[in-house]
């Protein structure tokens, strides 16, 4: 009876093991029109795989890469994606990989999203992808830097495709955007400065620039360098969640030109607001004023408690 039993043990553990291991995912695979490598796979592991696979079955044009749920791998190598075009790449949840190299092989030509989410990374990648249009960079941990030279290698045409930036814990350095000539929409979660935004760092050359949303991380005080934001055509749309103050040397250059600005967080409407509320830019300001009660609209706002502000004010 007991060794019935032990066998019975023995048996049913080695079917156990056998499910586990069928369960076990490959550390790079291939389904439909995508490729995955998972959470076992290494760098040389991919570099092998990826190599193979652009030779071995005549197919190099792909939907998508992935490498998903990833601990091993800290670093993308140059030419990583060999000869495999892909229009989509995603690289999340890697939380040690802390260097990308112009890892795009093929792909630099026929990339059009690039989704980048809760690695480690500390600056934006310089990758040559003049095809791309979409840019998600989402880190909540480490602090990425974001610097002109790691975009100029996506307008490597004189016409870039990029449209649309979506980053988060970002650290903005100058013209790090100037570049970008259709860039659309752009959208920073959690902006950080060191104390302060510097001069230049949202300056723009894009005449198809429409909305530009900058959330601010909680140690962030908004404050900023005089020509911070400029570039802004006719029509665009800056939504800035702090700034300390309204002033001309910070905004005059947007409204001039015909953008609109807008701040959820009210300030202090003192003489430092008085050039937007006494003239024709009030309608493109939607600034909130402290008062002793609650927030009103600077419109709201009594002209005569301007009066003596000085002559800046009859822009």
């Amino acid at each position: 009876m007991q060794l019935r039993f032990l066998l019975f043990c023995s048996a049913a553990a080695l079917m156990a093991c056998c499910r586990h291991a069928e369960a076990q995912e490959p550390p790079c695979y291939v389904t439909d029109e995508d490729v995955t490598c998972s959470a076992s796979a290494t760098l040389l592991v991919m570099e092998d795989f990826l190599k193979q696979l652009s030779s071995s079955n005549g197919v190099t044009e792909y939907n998508k890469f992935g490498l998903y749920d990833n601990h091993v791998v800290q670093h993308l190598s140059a030419g990583l994606l060999a000869d495999l075009q892909f229009s989509v790449i995603e690289v999340m949840s890697c939380p040690n990989l802390t260097k990308v190299d112009d890892f795009l092989g093929a792909s630099s030509a026929s990339l059009k999203n690039l989704s980048m989410h809760h690695n480690s990374l500390t600056e934006v990648p310089q990758l040559t992808a003049p095809a791309l249009q979409n840019l998600r960079l989402y880190q909540t941990d480490t602090r990425v830097v974001v610097q002109r030279s790691a975009l100029q290698g996506m307008p490597s045409i004189p016409c870039s495709f990029l449209q649309e930036i979506r980053m988060e814990s970002a650290s903005v350095m100058p013209l790090a955007f100037y570049d970008l000539k259709l860039l659309k929409n752009l959208y920073v979660y959690n902006l950080a400065a060191d104390p302060l935004l510097l001069a230049g760092s949202f300056h723009f050359s894009s005449p198809s620039l429409s909305y530009v949303f900058l959330a601010s991380g909680h140690a962030f005080t908004g404050e900023a360098e005089p020509g911070t934001y400029d570039g802004f055509p006719s029509g665009s749309r800056l939504w800035i969640q702090k700034t300390p103050k309204f002033s001309a040397d910070l905004f005059f250059n947007l409204l001039s030109r015909g953008a609109s600005v807008e701040s959820p967080e009210p300030v202090t409407c003192d003489c430092h607001v008085a050039w937007i509320r006494l003239s024709t830019f009030m309608p493109q300001a939607k600034v909130r004023c402290q008062t002793s009660m609650w927030p009103i609209d600077l419109s709201a706002v009594d002209e005569a408690n301007f009066k003596d502000c000085g002559s800046i004010c009859s822009v």
